[in-house]
């Protein structure tokens, strides 16, 4: 996945201490409103755990995973049909029996789930939940909750999800998209306020943090690396890079592009000095790490506008006056930008 930061970015509007009264009123109706109420997960079926995403796509990587396989007891083998995925056979340590990628699955999900019950994340079922269930195909239920915030009592109609990852521990937002949650907040804004698009942006920006504020409050800690928590962050971004243009004095002939993937990648961030093109790693980084990454490759763009870079290899070795000035001069400006906006530690 990959976010395009805006490229012409909007002088920021100056706030007089009655705007600032209203925005403060604005923001405490909203969060105030929100309401989080727990759902707790039954599968009755362990094919209703194959069915859930979340799951299947942990399932493949541990099935790709020769390392992971091998800790948990399985070995693999070609059939005389070849080494495609289906066309494997797998045996555990505990039997000769050999399974195929269905079977296999089934036995690795009734492995994992008995290590979330010793975690107290799930219970099997019983006869006494009354629940139809099968012996051979044992079911769960879930200690540990998904949420749904919500704003059930006024005429803004916030709803997303907030689901339990129990691999890595985290929770994460599902749900919060631009038709669903910018536009209903911005028609909220405008109908209730009278706040004019020209506003509305920096609003939603503090809207959006004390929605993180609320959730962290609630003792729920976010996994940030998925498109939707993107867009309860993303506008931070732009802030930073908007920050960062009028520090180093830029025009506007730049792009930034966040990469959740990073195979196309070979470090955690680069500078196209042909297309003027910075692009910057996101996934499993903090916003404090990303915003860094993002001035370090600007400083370079503004080298390259004041025809200080050539693109020879030497100009972006370590110790090189092009790396050196790009290290200070980003550190410089992050920190600037943490003083005027000290919540991004908190991201």
């Amino acid at each position: 996945m990959r976010i395009l930061i805006k490229k012409i970015l909007k002088e920021e509007i100056s706030i007089s201490d009655k705007q600032q009264k209203l925005y403060d009123y604005i923001i405490k109706d909203v969060i105030g409103s929100i309401e989080m109420k727990p759902n707790y997960i039954t599968y009755d079926h362990i094919d209703h755990i194959l069915d859930d995403d979340m799951f299947s796509n942990e399932i493949d990587n541990i099935m790709n995973n020769y390392t992971k396989m091998s800790s948990m007891g399985w070995k693999k083998y070609e059939t005389e049909s070849g080494s495609h995925y289906d066309d494997m056979l797998y045996v555990h340590e505990s039997s000769p029996k050999e399974m195929d990628v269905w079977d296999a699955k089934e036995k690795i999900i009734e492995q994992i789930m008995s290590v979330f019950v010793k975690e107290g994340k799930y219970r099997q079922l019983t006869a006494s939940d009354e629940i139809i269930f099968s012996s051979d195909f044992p079911g769960w239920t879930s200690l540990i909750p998904d949420y749904q915030i919500s704003t059930p009592d006024t005429a803004l109609k916030i709803n997303f999800a907030l689901w339990y990852n129990p691999f890595s521990g985290y929770y994460y937002p599902h749900g919060i998209r631009i038709t669903s949650f910018e536009i209903p907040v911005k028609e909220y804004l405008r109908n209730m306020y009278g706040i004019k698009n020209e506003e509305f942006e920096k609003l939603f920006t503090m809207i959006k943090k004390g929605i993180r504020d609320r959730i962290k409050e609630w003792g729920i800690t976010l996994d940030n690396d998925n498109i939707w928590s993107a867009r309860l962050h993303e506008t931070v971004i732009d802030d930073f890079v908007g920050f960062t243009k009028n520090e180093l004095g830029l025009g506007d002939d730049f792009s930034v592009e966040l990469d959740n993937d990073g195979e196309e990648l070979e470090t955690l961030a680069s500078y196209d000095i042909e297309d003027n093109k910075v692009r910057v790693l996101s996934k499993n980084r903090s916003i404090p790490d990303i915003i860094r990454s993002i001035a370090h490759e600007l400083v370079h763009h503004k080298q390259n506008q004041d025809g200080e870079l050539t693109g020879d290899e030497e100009e972006g070795i370590d110790g090189s006056p092009q790396e050196n000035e790009a290290n200070a001069k980003a550190g410089e400006i992050v920190r600037k930008f943490g003083r005027e906006n000290p919540e991004v530690y908190d991201l």
